[in-house]
C-alpha cells in the first residue's frame, strides 16, 4: 500500500469514527454552567487576587461547532474576571464526552476601588530641579495642580485591567447525569496580551510629560525628574504578553435543537 493510500485509509477511518457524533449533533445548542474554579497566570496582576479559587458561571451558544460563550468569575471581595470567547470545538463520546476546542477573545478584570488617589509631589526633588520646574509653571504648587488632574482618572483606571486571549485552548471531560445535564472538569490555557489600568495611567502621564517637555524645551534632567515625580512610565510592550491557566469543575445544562 502506497503512502497516499495509507493516508486516505486513515482519513476514512477517522471520518467513520466521528460520523456518529457529528450526525447526531444538534445544529443549535444553548448551554449554561455554574462552576468552581482556580485561575492564575504570569505577571504581577494575578498576585492582586485575594483567592486562587473562586466561583462563577458560563453561558454560550454553539452553532454546528462554532462556539460563542462568556464567563464571569468572582475571585475575592469586589474582584472579578470576565471573558468573551469565540472559537471552534468538537466532541467525541456520549455518556462520557471529551470536547476539545480553541478560542480567542477579550479579558476584563475588575478590582476594588483604592482608598485614595495618588497625586503628584515634587517635594523630593532637588532644589535645582524644583527651581527649573518653578520657572516653567510659576510655582511648585501650580505644577502639582496641573499634573494632579490625572489623579481621579488614575484612581478609576487602577480598578481595571484589560486584555485579549490571542489563543485559548480548552479541554472538557463531561459525564452525562441525565439528558442535557453534565458534570465535568475543564482545563483552559491562554496566551494573552494584558494591560493593567495603572500601566495605562502611567503611559498617559508619560505622554503628557513628553509633550510638555518638548513644547517647553526642558532639559533631559528636568524631564526625568518630572516623570519620576508624577509616576509616568512608557508602556513596555514586552510586558503585555503572558499566559493564563484555569481549571474548573462545572455542572452544565444544554438545550439543543
Amino acid at each position: 500500500m502506497t503512502h497516499t493510500q495509507r493516508t486516505a485509509s486513515l482519513g476514512l477511518l477517522i471520518a467513520l469514527i466521528l460520523t456518529p457524533s457529528v450526525a447526531s449533533a444538534d445544529l443549535f445548542t444553548f448551554w449554561a454552567a455554574g462552576k468552581g474554579n482556580t485561575f492564575n497566570g504570569s505577571g504581577d496582576l494575578f498576585q492582586n487576587f485575594d483567592n486562587r479559587f473562586g466561583g462563577g458561571a458560563e453561558a454560550g451558544i454553539e452553532i454546528v461547532g462554532l462556539d460563542i460563550f462568556g464567563e464571569a468569575v468572582v475571585l475575592g471581595l469586589d474582584q472579578y474576571l470576565f471573558s468573551a470567547n469565540l472559537g471552534l470545538d468538537f466532541s467525541v463520546g456520549d455518556d462520557i464526552r471529551l470536547t476539545l476546542g480553541a478560542f480567542t477573545g477579550p479579558l476584563f478584570f475588575l478590582f476594588p476601588e483604592p482608598e485614595e488617589a495618588t497625586g503628584a509631589t515634587f517635594s523630593g526633588l532637588s532644589a535645582e530641579q524644583q527651581l527649573a520646574i518653578e520657572q516653567q509653571f510659576g510655582s511648585i504648587e501650580e505644577a502639582e495642580e496641573q499634573f494632579n488632574q490625572f489623579s481621579e482618572t488614575e484612581k478609576d483606571l487602577s480598578r481595571v485591567a484589560v486584555g485579549y486571549n490571542i489563543v485559548r485552548a480548552r479541554a472538557d471531560v463531561d459525564v452525562r447525569l441525565a439528558p442535557g445535564i453534565y458534570l465535568g472538569l475543564t482545563g483552559q490555557a491562554g496566551y494573552h496580551l494584558l494591560l493593567s489600568g495603572e500601566e495605562i495611567a502611567a503611559g498617559a502621564k508619560n505622554e503628557a510629560v513628553e509633550g510638555f517637555a518638548k513644547d517647553n524645551n526642558l532639559p533631559d534632567e528636568v524631564t526625568e525628574a518630572l516623570r519620576s515625580a508624577v509616576g509616568a512610565e512608557p508602556i513596555d510592550k514586552k510586558n503585555l504578553e503572558g499566559f493564563n491557566l484555569e481549571v474548573q469543575l462545572h455542572l452544565r445544562i444544554e438545550l439543543g435543537t
